[in-house]
């Protein structure tokens, strides 16, 4: 991770050298904090009972996007760009109660057991923004386009919620191989702008921003789940 990140410093850096001369070129750095859940889909292989269950105890989950971008300014109202970041999504469970009864010829000795847990599922993925703005009022734009995504890695993490200390949990984390994960997806993106502060030669902005997957996270589940997020994304341009 540290070797990507600083290959993509070092190529905005050599990007921003060569387009210097180019005013109709900009470099964008963007971070976006998410809510993002996962659509419940079934094939009709699973029973309604199982399917009502799932969606009765999933809820979405904050996540953190960010990306680098390149854009081209076409005319005065629309731009055309690309980039490459990072894509996180996924959903947790609602915390569920744990009852614990101990055999009194074999107690298990724990005088603090945990009391609730919940699982949080997490996709890592490799984003390939494509997109187009165009403005629509002086500082306020509208976006649209699709993102092909690669995903790298899943997780899920298993949370333990203890009594005592009033908020002491445990969480391991571990790979997921559940189902055979979807390698490469497309999401499609919509989102509404405003500039924050703008210069000559640097932008701030703020955005409302959504997206939705094309296909499930699974390649073969029968219940499957559409990943959805909304959020915010924030940015500087140069």
């Amino acid at each position: 991770m540290k070797t990507f990140i600083f290959f993509v410093i070092s190529l905005l850096f050599f990007l921003r050298m060569g387009l210097t001369q180019e005013s109709r070129f900009k470099l964008g750095i963007s971070v976006s904090p998410m809510y993002s859940w996962g659509l419940i889909t079934n094939d009709g292989n699973t029973p309604q009972w199982l399917e009502d269950k799932y969606n009765e105890s999933e809820i979405g989950k904050v996540s953190l996007s960010s990306s680098f971008t390149v854009e081209y300014r076409f005319n005065e109202k629309i731009q055309l760009g690309a980039g490459l970041g990072y894509q996180n999504n996924g959903q947790r469970t609602k915390k569920s109660v744990l009852f614990f009864i101990d055999n009194p010829n074999n107690p298990s000795g724990n005088p603090n057991p945990p009391i609730e847990s919940r699982m949080v599922y997490n996709h890592h993925n490799l984003e390939i923004p494509i997109f187009m703005s165009y403005s629509i009022l002086p500082r306020f734009y509208l976006v649209g386009g699709i993102s092909p995504v690669i995903n790298i890695l899943n997780t899920s993490t298993s949370i333990l919620y203890y009594l005592e200390g009033e908020g002491d949990t445990e969480r391991t984390v571990i790979e997921d191989n559940s189902t055979d994960f979807r390698r490469v997806n497309l999401f499609a993106n919509l989102a509404i702008g405003f500039n924050l502060y703008e210069a000559k030669r640097i932008r701030s902005f703020v955005q409302a921003h959504c997206y939705y997957g094309v296909f499930g996270v699974s390649s073969n589940a029968s219940l499957n789940r559409i990943p959805y997020a909304t959020g915010v994304t924030f940015g500087v341009k140069f």
